[in-house]
């Protein structure tokens, strides 16, 4: 038994159960040392002079170190002494200060279990533009529809400018004989007229004429074929794909222009 009250285990549990119970308040951290050796006198006498069971040893040591450590006690400043609160004395007195414990400790539970139990309500969500207040669309909506047909029409006149809707309607009207029936084309060096060169007959001799000849009507051919015109060939379906994808806007605009009449009514 003595032993096993004498362990260090044993030690360090009293010590901490001692410092649980505040037994060293009032003592200066530079007594510390005094502190330790009041402690471990009192072990080395109570494991002497006591018989009982582990736990009264125990007890005996923490009331020996609290009774010691008394005179270490009295350098405490006496302004300190004077802050703290006036001992009860009468039971009238503690009764009265259990019961102010116990009020305030519920009205703290009832707040904070308040707290819990009502739900904070949450701010009021504002969903105005305050930076820009919008305008209702009212009688602009005649204007906002003015400018949509413009629009559309400056993009239809844009389409259509750059096709050339007369050959393709004269095409179509031909039924597609391929006769081109714009005016006239003027085929250059289609036939070329050589009546300008004459031929002389004179007596057999050496001469580059008829080379020279040769050669310059090669090459008048040459240079006037450069000029010729092909038959323009027009593409009857690609025009009729553009004038289809113009009509197809045309209708997409017109059921945009219902679609918001019918909303505004």
């Amino acid at each position: 038994m003595t032993t096993q009250f004498k362990s260090t285990s044993n030690k360090g549990f009293l010590w901490n159960l001692m410092l649980e119970a505040d037994v060293f308040g009032g003592v200066q951290p530079s007594k510390k040392q005094s502190v330790v050796e009041i402690f471990e006198s009192v072990i080395n006498d109570v494991s002497i002079n006591n018989t009982g069971n582990l736990i009264e040893m125990n007890k005996a040591v923490i009331t020996n170190v609290n009774n010691q450590l008394n005179p270490l006690r009295e350098t405490i400043n006496e302004k300190s002494k004077m802050q703290e609160p006036p001992k009860l004395v009468t039971s009238s007195e503690i009764s009265a200060n259990r019961q102010e414990q116990f009020s305030d400790n519920l009205s703290e539970r009832q707040r904070e279990f308040d707290s819990i139990m009502v739900a904070k309500k949450p701010e009021e969500v504002d969903f105005s533009d305050k930076e820009k207040e919008e305008k209702p669309i009212g009688s602009d909506m005649d204007d906002i529809l003015a400018k949509m047909m413009a629009r559309r029409q400056q993009q239809i006149k844009q389409v259509m400018s750059e096709q050339d809707t007369g050959a393709a309607q004269n095409w179509i009207n031909n039924e597609g004989s391929g006769t081109n029936a714009g005016p006239p084309t003027l085929q250059i060096g289609e036939k070329v007229a050589t009546e300008s060169v004459v031929e002389v007959k004179e007596k057999p001799r050496v001469t580059f004429e008829e080379t020279i000849k040769e050669i310059n009507t090669s090459e008048n051919t040459g240079f006037l074929e450069l000029f010729k015109t092909k038959e323009k060939t027009i593409d009857r379906k690609r025009i009729m794909d553009k004038i289809n994808k113009i009509e197809e806007n045309i209708y997409q605009l017109n059921d945009l222009v219902s679609d918001l009449k019918s909303e505004l009514d």
